[in-house]
């Protein structure tokens, strides 16, 4: 399914907006930035803002059109940034992979299997593992593609700096 241009452009757009609000509620998130007097609430908030958006992207960078349902068939895809889709080789995503069932009922599904991950303490998610496998995927990704397409993809400043200082000091614990 090759787009236009412009339909592209636009289409990056939305990528770009999924990346903004995964990286902001990583900024927000109380892993990383404890004490400061949120409640549960607005925790659990910024914790599912994380995660939904974390679901986008890796679907997103993951999934390929040719394996897509007919329901699927508009959805956006890595691959279709490229004249010829298998330019773009999905990432491994370890830890994204192996949580796949759990993060779509858990967190899209109004679903019993939510009493059944948080009976089993499978509630607590690996954010550093989220987080450093889809930063791995926008670098790869951003590294295939053409040239002339990459600026499509330009991040807010400002949050591109604190998310990479972030990133920083997750990786290093």
């Amino acid at each position: 399914m090759h787009k236009s241009e412009s339909e592209m452009k636009d289409a990056a757009g939305l990528v770009v907006y999924e990346w903004e609000q995964f990286l902001y509620a990583f900024c927000c998130s109380v892993e990383w930035n404890t004490g400061t007097g949120r409640d549960e609430y607005e925790d659990n908030c910024m914790k599912e803002v994380f995660l939904l958006h974390a679901r986008a992207l890796r679907d997103f960078y993951n999934r390929r059109r040719e394996n897509l349902k007919s329901y699927e068939e508009t959805d956006i895809l890595a691959e279709d940034f490229f004249d010829e889709s298998n330019r773009w080789i999905s990432p491994a995503f370890d830890y994204l992979l192996t949580k796949r069932t759990q993060l779509n009922r858990a967190l899209a599904h109004l679903s019993y299997d939510r009493l059944r991950y948080k009976e089993n303490g499978d509630k607590n998610w690996d954010y550093r593992a989220i987080t450093s496998e889809l930063e791995g995927a926008f670098k790869a990704f951003l590294k295939a593609l053409p040239e002339e397409r990459r600026a499509w993809f330009r991040i807010n400043s400002d949050l591109e700096k604190l998310s990479v200082s972030l990133l920083a000091v997750v990786h290093h614990r």
